[in-house]
C-alpha cells in the first residue's frame, strides 16, 4: 500500500514542470561551479571530481521522486572518474591516425570534444547511475543513450559558448558559462528523460 502511495505521489509529482525546470537548474549550476574552479587553478580537482558537484546536484532533485537514492552521489563520482580515466587512457588514442587529417579541417578540437570525449565519459556516467535509476522506472536503458546524447550536446554547447565568449568577460566568468551551457544542454535533453520515465514508467 506505501509502494502504491509512493509511486502515485512520484507520478503526480514528475507531471509538474518543475522536475524538469530543477534538474536542469541544479545540473547547470554545478557545471558552472566546475568551470569557475577550472579556471581559478583547480583544474585538477575540477575535472576528476565533477561527479561529486554534478551528482549531488542531481540528488537534490531526484530524493523528492526517489526513497533512498541516496547512492546516486556515489554512483556518479565513480562513473564519472572511470570514465574520464577510460577515455583519456584508452579511447582516445584510437584516433591518433586521424589526428593530423582532422587537424588539418580545423575540426579536431570540435570532434575531440563533441564527438568522442563527452558522448563517451557521460554513456558511462549514465551507466553508472543506471542501477539506481533502474530500481523505481522500467526502460531505464534509455537513460544511457540519452546521457550520451547529452554529452554530444554539452561538448558542442561549451565549445560555442567558448568561442564567443573570450574578450568579453574575465576569464572565470566564461570558463564558468562555458561550462554552464554544456551542462544546460545535458540537463535539458537528460531532464526530458528522466520526467518520461517517471511519468509513464514508474514500477
Amino acid at each position: 500500500m506505501e509502494q502504491h502511495e509512493w509511486q502515485d505521489e512520484a507520478r503526480q509529482l514528475a507531471i509538474a514542470p518543475r522536475l524538469w525546470l530543477w534538474w536542469t537548474l541544479t545540473t547547470t549550476i554545478a557545471g558552472a561551479i566546475v568551470g569557475a574552479l577550472e579556471e581559478s587553478g583547480f583544474q585538477f580537482i575540477a575535472t576528476i571530481f565533477s561527479g561529486l558537484l554534478i551528482g549531488p546536484a542531481q540528488w537534490l532533485v531526484l530524493r523528492q521522486y526517489m526513497p533512498k537514492a541516496f547512492w546516486w552521489i556515489v554512483v556518479s563520482a565513480l562513473g564519472w572518474t572511470f570514465g574520464l580515466t577510460l577515455v583519456s587512457s584508452y579511447i582516445t588514442p584510437l584516433f591518433d591516425p586521424l589526428i593530423p587529417f582532422l587537424v588539418t579541417l580545423g575540426i579536431w578540437r570540435i570532434f575531440r570534444i563533441s564527438l568522442v570525449y563527452e558522448p563517451i565519459v557521460l554513456a558511462i556516467f549514465g551507466t553508472a547511475q543506471f542501477p539506481i535509476l533502474r530500481r523505481f522506472v522500467r526502460k531505464a536503458e534509455w537513460w544511457i543513450l540519452v546521457s550520451a546524447l547529452g554529452g554530444a550536446l554539452k561538448g558542442a554547447s561549451s565549445l560555442t559558448v567558448a568561442y564567443i565568449l573570450p574578450g568579453l568577460l574575465p576569464p572565470p566568468f566564461t570558463t564558468a558559462l562555458s561550462y554552464g551551457a554544456g551542462w544546460l544542454s545535458y540537463g535539458i535533453v537528460t531532464g526530458i528523460c528522466l520526467q518520461w520515465l517517471l511519468r509513464y514508467h514508474l514500477r
